[in-house]
């Protein structure tokens, strides 16, 4: 794997950028991949070659920004790692892996851990992976808060921020699109990273899609069963991983750990959880049963009080609980040995029978934990790829007038700016026209491709116009200041605009539709300050074909 020089952003050499950063503070680049190199790493860890479909070459850099304190009394820094393909033409998508759970510190993204490689991994498939380490993971201080949903949320979150500055600082373009996947702590930290973008930051980073995997939803119910079973557990360290980091944010679940934990466990867990041991090292340290850890006092106060400090913790971690509006696939494994798929049926029944509409669960069968990982991993990347739009700047605006009840009169508007022309246009009802005619009240898809293969997918609807129609005649219309620069303004037959939309196209001479617009009743005019100067045909139509057609001369 060819090596490159280390590239370094130290803050004082960057008082410009840092000062107007909201949260990026460094950024360093890391290395290149190839294809090669990403097909070699995927076969060591027995991945058929060319089974994950890599296209380009990836650049890693690592991060450190600020973020709010697991306590949301302060801010802290936190680190993580980002994967950039090399060489695309159309803007990507930006994505967020969550990873799975580690104790030491350096088990982390930005420090090579084994899960770098599934950003990379969807990086090469045309992604700009934002991976977060976590607070106190990677270059965060003190104890990681495992498990806490908003503290997981809040450093996912603010990393996204502070990727996007770093991509404006090396000029990678990124879409309007965000998708959001982890696997097993990671699940949990997806679940709950999306409900706090869709609670807080639905304007800034809208979700397109979601793949949350074998997480522990819910932790104070399906996830508790290992908590207090008389059997064996895979992975026993987890139960003071929890205690440890929720008496670190919470404060009152124990005052000593003798509190909480028989000896010699009470002495001999609390320093294994100093950010240097290994998560593997740390279970070998444990009872393979959890509860043999556990006062049984404690545990029995645990079982049947409901308002014990432990069981609220667990509760207020609890992600299930809310609508996703964007989809969500969930993965799961029926011989999961650490976290129970029940969290997956628990998650899925509360979001269906409160209204979600976009959910589904995916049973991969009777895999363990660790067998579940890859084919999770490739649902996601189905599910991503499937959504994904190839957009180099496009956008797309929409006129649209209502159609009458029982009729198909109803008109849709387009009007596309940005990428390389021409343009490409697919209607979901087959059409490919820009503009849609004739047509009765609905949803309507649009995919739009310009002549760099590059696409972009938008909705729109058509609702029913309740207004007096309009006759078969000419429309009255006069059009001001002719010639113009900035503003056309339309003078209208009051009775037609008072009572129903008016639509207005305007055409170049070489009969390309430049812009579309509906006028408003009470400030009919709109902007031409971004055309082109020359002659445009202006088309003013409306229900029933009362139509105009004037020419206007754009300076």
């Amino acid at each position: 794997m060819k090596k490159y020089v280390l590239h370094s952003v130290i803050l004082g050499l960057l008082v410009s950028h840092i000062a107007t950063a909201q949260q990026l503070l460094s950024w360093e680049y890391k290395d290149s991949y190839s294809v090669e190199d990403m097909e070699s790493v995927a076969a060591s860890f027995g991945i058929p070659v060319g089974l994950l479909g890599f296209a380009y070459e990836v650049d890693v850099y690592n991060i450190t920004y600020e973020t709010p304190n697991a306590t949301d009394t302060g801010t802290t820094l936190a680190s993580g790692a980002v994967a950039v393909p090399k060489n695309y033409v159309c803007a990507v998508p930006l994505a967020s892996y969550q990873h799975g759970t580690v104790a030491h510190k350096n088990d982390v993204p930005s420090r090579n851990s084994s899960e770098l490689y599934i950003g990379m991994f969807f990086a090469s498939n045309g992604f700009v992976v934002s991976m977060p380490d976590y607070l106190g993971l990677g270059d965060s201080p003190g104890l990681h808060p495992y498990v806490h949903a908003h503290s997981e949320a809040t450093a996912s979150a603010n990393m996204l921020f502070a990727v996007k500055e770093l991509l404006q600082t090396i000029n990678a373009s990124i879409n309007d699109q965000l998708f959001l996947f982890g696997y097993s702590q990671g699940g949990h930290a997806t679940m709950a990273l999306h409900k706090y973008l869709q609670e807080n930051y639905s304007e800034e980073l809208p979700v397109t899609a979601a793949a949350p995997m074998s997480g522990p939803y819910d932790i104070s119910g399906a996830q508790t069963q290992y908590l207090t079973a008389d059997v064996a557990y895979a992975t026993p360290g987890y139960l003071p991983y929890v205690v440890l980091a929720y008496q670190s944010v919470y404060g009152n679940l124990f005052t000593n750990p003798s509190d909480i934990f028989v000896a010699p466990y009470d002495e001999l867990l609390p320093p294994l959880f100093d950010g240097t041991h290994s998560m593997g090292y740390i279970n070998d340290q444990c009872p393979s049963v959890p509860k043999e850890m556990v006062v049984p006092e404690v545990l029995a106060a645990f079982e049947n009080e409901p308002n014990h400090p432990l069981r609220v913790a667990l509760r207020d971690n609890d992600i299930y609980e809310w609508i996703p509006d964007a989809p969500v696939k969930m993965c799961y494994c029926l011989a999961d040995d650490q976290v129970s798929y029940q969290n997956t049926d628990v998650a899925y029944e509360y979001m269906t029978t409160h209204g979600a509409t976009a959910i589904e669960k995916v049973n991969l069968g009777n895999l363990t934990h660790s067998g579940c990982f890859l084919p999770s991993m490739l649902v996601g990347k189905d599910l991503f790829t499937n959504l994904r739009e190839w957009n180099d700047g496009m956008q797309l605006s929409f006129a649209v007038i209502d159609a009458t009840f029982g009729e198909n009169d109803g008109v849709v508007g387009l009007t596309i700016s940005g990428g390389e022309a021409p343009y490409t246009v697919l209607w979901s009802d087959g059409s490919t026209t820009t503009n849609l005619e004739n047509i009765a009240e609905g949803m309507y898809d649009v995919t739009v491709t310009d002549n760099a293969g590059c696409s972009i997918s938008r909705s729109v609807e058509v609702g029913l116009y309740t207004g007096i129609a309009s006759i078969n005649t000419p429309l009255a219309v006069s059009l001001f200041p002719n010639p113009t620069s900035e503003y056309l303004h339309f003078s209208l037959d009051e009775t037609i605009v008072a009572s129903q939309k008016c639509f207005v196209q305007l055409v170049n001479t070489k009969g390309e539709i430049v812009k579309t617009a509906v006028l408003a009743a009470n400030n009919p005019r709109i902007s031409v300050e971004n055309l082109p100067k020359g002659v445009y045909l202006v088309k003013v139509f409306t229900h029933k074909n009362a139509f105009a057609v004037e020419k206007v001369l754009v300076e």
